[in-house]
């Protein structure tokens, strides 16, 4: 039984450093900062509209919250939904995780035909 199923906080502590270490895979030597590489970097002006789900014992939480930040910033319609103590790719386990995260898959189709159906 994983530490989140019980009610606990999941270990945090030790996973950033493994990301870290595992930067150099992702980007090579190139800089980290390009915002080809990270987009929390570059200019989203004239992206379509954005749907962010993170949980909050998600490791990427604070990622989420800066690309959000980034892309009001430049004018692009973001929607944010912080969802409380989902884990990371929670909405993608089984059935057994949450209905909240059941509820975040099933919010996705009802964004993409606000967003992007003609009306």
């Amino acid at each position: 039984m994983r530490a989140w199923s019980r009610g606990r906080r999941p270990i945090r502590s030790s996973r950033p450093t493994v990301c870290v270490f595992r930067v150099t895979d992702y980007v090579a030597s190139a800089d980290a900062a390009d915002p080809r590489i990270s987009p929390i970097f570059g200019d989203l002006t004239g992206l379509p509209p954005l749907l962010i789900q993170v949980g909050s014992h998600e490791i990427l939480l604070s990622d989420a919250l800066r690309l959000a930040t980034r892309a009001a910033k430049d004018d692009v319609p973001v929607t944010l939904e912080v969802n409380f103590r989902l884990c990371r790719v929670c909405s993608r386990a089984s059935p057994r995780c949450s209905t909240r995260a059941m509820a975040a898959l099933a919010a996705q189709p009802s964004f993409m035909k606000e967003e992007f159906v003609a009306a």
